[in-house]
């Protein structure tokens, strides 16, 4: 056993990846730490690292990972995958399922290679399916514990380990509500959620809770089952999908419950296969029914001679302020187009924009784009390619007085080919507009609810 006193668990997460990189330097692609040790100082440190293989590993690479840890066993949790299984379309990682993706491209400390879950992007119901699934997991095994050991107490570490996985829920709930990543060692903000959730705890579940102290294992349950359901009922949201048709626009919309007060409309970009349902999900959690559609010409919508986009939007706009007590507006890339055309309109509004066109001349390859989508697979496009470009170059004029008073923010990734960045900010700045710049490429709807969603949850 080696002795690693006086060590910060950075220090002795070095030391092992050291012997990692020495035995299996030709095998490793990347050891990535991650966990609580890097937040708190736990005695042992809890330090969770993860061995990642080029090609998949075999059973010589995982005794040589035996001796490894063998060697320090007493502070370590040594996990193993390979590049293969991580790009597979079901990556789960022990009771992580795709969720986990998030939390890994924001990894504290890569120790050896770079991170390979940076490139990966996993649609949102898939991280929320995922993280129901490793809260019931949790509860699963909690339950278990008392219906078949009720009569014998708890030793110190399943007391550990049931307080751990408690604050989990409470954590992996907040991944999917809020699409922020908490420790849990961040006590505050986690009893901060549980009052956003009208959780009220008794002075013995708050000291088990955050104070460490031990609780019996049926009072502990009584916990579970107040935090677990709770937290359930919010995200396993029953979507209500219909379809209709106003005017030749065929619209899809989506709610939670029957007679919410607001909606959102999605005006999508182009290409695209007019499918917002990633998003969808997230704002109808937040009781917020969506309504999306496809442009005349495009589509399941009825032909039209003239481009009509821009009319498009706002008629769907005028539906649905005949229905709703509030609307907000998100549009994406040329949906965002379609929207800044009606800013007069809109000054009551919240207004979203993400990856905004305010002129095609400034969009990249603009040029390409009447051919490109004539050959686009998901959706059937019927516009005169002639009559489209002649759309795209049309100028384009904004006053000031459009956008005074306006509710608008912009979401714009800084690595934005199509669209620089430098041409936003000025475009913000001219007109007031609030511009969150985000490290990103161009973003669709479902690259925001993937990776970012937390940015859209700010706004909310």
């Amino acid at each position: 056993m080696i002795v690693m006193a006086n060590k910060s668990p950075i220090e002795i997460a070095e030391d092992i990846n050291n012997d990692l990189v020495k035995n299996l330097e030709n095998r490793i692609s990347a050891v990535l730490l991650y966990g609580s040790s890097l937040y708190k100082k736990e005695s042992p440190p809890d330090i969770d690292l993860l061995v990642i293989f080029k090609t998949r590993e075999d059973i010589e690479d995982l005794k040589k990972l035996n001796e490894i840890w063998l060697a320090h066993k007493s502070y370590i949790d040594l996990q193993v995958t390979n590049l293969q299984d991580i790009k597979s379309s079901s990556f789960s990682h022990d009771s992580h399922g795709e969720f986990f993706v998030r939390c890994l491209k924001n990894v504290p400390k890569v120790l050896y290679g770079t991170n390979p879950f940076l490139d990966l992007s996993m649609p949102y119901t898939k991280q929320v399916s995922s993280l129901l699934q490793k809260m019931q997991y949790y509860f699963f095994q909690a339950k278990k514990r008392l219906v078949h050991y009720k009569h014998i107490p708890l030793s110190k570490s399943e007391m550990y380990l049931l307080r751990k996985r408690l604050l989990h829920i409470i954590i992996d709930f907040n991944i999917a509500f809020t699409g922020q990543i908490l420790d849990r060692t961040n006590l505050k903000e986690i009893a901060d959620i549980l009052k956003k959730l009208d959780i009220s705890l008794a002075t013995k579940f708050d000291a088990f809770l955050f104070k460490n102290e031990s609780l019996d294992i049926v009072s502990i349950l009584e916990l579970y089952i107040k935090v677990y359901f709770t937290c359930v009922d919010i995200l396993e949201t029953k979507q209500n999908k219909k379809s209709l048709n106003l005017n030749g626009l065929h619209i899809e919309t989506s709610s939670s419950i029957e007679k919410n007060k607001q909606c959102c409309i999605l005006v999508s970009g182009i290409p695209s296969n007019f499918n917002e349902n990633e998003i969808s999900l997230f704002l109808n959690i937040h009781k917020f029914d969506t309504l999306s559609f496809s442009y005349r010409g495009t589509g399941l919508s009825h032909d039209k001679k003239d481009i009509s986009v821009v009319y498009d939007f706002l008629e769907v706009y005028k539906f649905a302020k005949k229905h709703y007590d509030e609307v907000m507006v998100i549009g994406n890339s040329f949906g965002a187009y379609c929207v800044l055309q009606n800013t007069k309109i809109l000054k009551n509004e919240r207004v979203i924009l993400i990856s905004p066109v305010f002129d095609f001349k400034y969009v990249s390859n603009i040029s390409t784009l009447p051919s490109f989508i004539k050959s686009n697979k998901n959706v059937e496009y019927r516009w005169d390619e002639k009559s489209f470009n002649t759309f795209l170059l049309r100028k384009i004029v904004y006053q000031k007085e459009d956008f005074e008073g306006n509710n608008i923010t912009v979401i714009h990734g800084s690595q934005d080919d199509q669209i620089p960045i430098k041409y936003i900010r000025s475009m913000c700045e001219k007109y007031n507009i609030i511009l969150n710049e985000i490290v990103s490429p161009h973003l669709s709807l479902n690259k925001l609810s993937a990776n970012h969603i937390h940015e859209l949850y700010k706004l909310l």
